[in-house]
């Protein structure tokens, strides 16, 4: 009698029980199916021109993981605004990147490794003692196991609710300096006196210069925005962020209209075109503004933080 045939094709990936206890089992459902459909799409050796920990994707594609049949039919196709807050709050969290690229969106799994290395978990719980399983060799861990970043709280400033809430574009949302019950957390941003050192202040306090100069009225600065800035640092250098910035504080679009914050900038920074791009058509523009540095005049050398205040 031949023993029954137990091998499933097609690999595996490990899922740790970490999870139960992470931000993300508390997101939406499709938040979760995401994860772990990314998880499985991921290479998992370098190869067809992606690096382990890499998947080619699409905004459509994403839609379609979502769907599901009910009878004959199949429902649940997530909207876009659904996919974008979903690997946004991802890639805000630090479990992702995501690139644009002539191919696709190019999204990397930041601690593939973690999640997938055999030395990344301890003995395995077995429930069941009389289920005959192999006997596991794994050497007690002589220190903490590695955390699933960006997915699991690591520290204390984690362990705190997210402050960026959902980035799901709502029917007529309430600008960000309107809403009641923040207004204690919010602080009108005050022009340095100083110059701005480190790029995380420079584009600050640009943005802060900017934002009164396109808009007419202060930003009014808490404490997401911080997180937002360095998020956006982390996605693009700073020369581009401004040019990207740019374009996003003047760009006639009637869904930014009142939108025009930090985090929002996050949300959409997918949307943008890019850098060259936005150079090429609006660079005299975004100087004659004050928002680019002089003709002439580098960054490095561009000491906005002393013009003059618009208005």
């Amino acid at each position: 009698m031949q023993p029954p045939d137990t091998h499933i094709s097609g690999g595996y990936i490990r899922l740790f029980r970490q999870l139960l206890d992470s931000d993300l089992f508390s997101k939406p459902p499709h938040y979760l199916k995401l994860w772990i459909w990314m998880l499985l799409k991921a290479r998992w050796q370098d190869g067809q021109g992606l690096k382990r920990g890499q998947l080619l994707t699409s905004i459509k594609e994403m839609c379609d993981v979502g769907a599901y049949k009910s009878g004959n039919r199949l429902t649940g196709k997530l909207s876009v605004d659904q996919v974008r807050a979903a690997y946004g709050w991802m890639r805000q969290t630090g479990a992702i990147k995501v690139a644009d690229t002539t191919r696709g969106l190019l999204i990397s799994i930041i601690k593939y490794d973690t999640y997938q290395a055999s030395d990344s978990c301890g003995p395995q719980q077995n429930p069941d003692p009389t289920r005959d399983t192999i006997p596991d060799t794994t050497p007690e861990p002589t220190k903490e196991q590695p955390k699933m970043l960006g997915i699991v709280r690591e520290s204390l400033q984690m362990s705190t609710p997210d402050p960026t809430p959902d980035t799901t574009p709502e029917p007529a949302r309430t600008p960000h300096y309107l809403k009641e019950g923040k207004k204690e957390s919010l602080v009108a941003y005050q022009k340095s006196k100083r110059p701005p050192t480190g790029d995380h202040q420079t584009f600050i306090d640009w943005w802060c210069y900017a934002y009164q100069t396109t808009q007419g009225k202060p930003y009014l600065f808490a404490a997401k925005d911080a997180k937002a800035a360095k998020t956006l640092l982390g996605l693009h250098p700073l020369k581009p962020l401004l040019l990207i910035a740019s374009h996003f504080l003047t760009v006639d679009d009637a869904f930014l209209a009142n939108r025009r914050d930090l985090p929002m900038l996050v949300s959409q920074i997918n949307r943008m075109p890019p850098p060259g791009e936005i150079m090429n058509g609006n660079a005299a523009r975004f100087r004659a503004a004050g928002l680019l540095p002089p003709d002439g005049t580098l960054l490095e050398d561009w000491r906005f933080w002393e013009t003059t205040d618009p208005g």
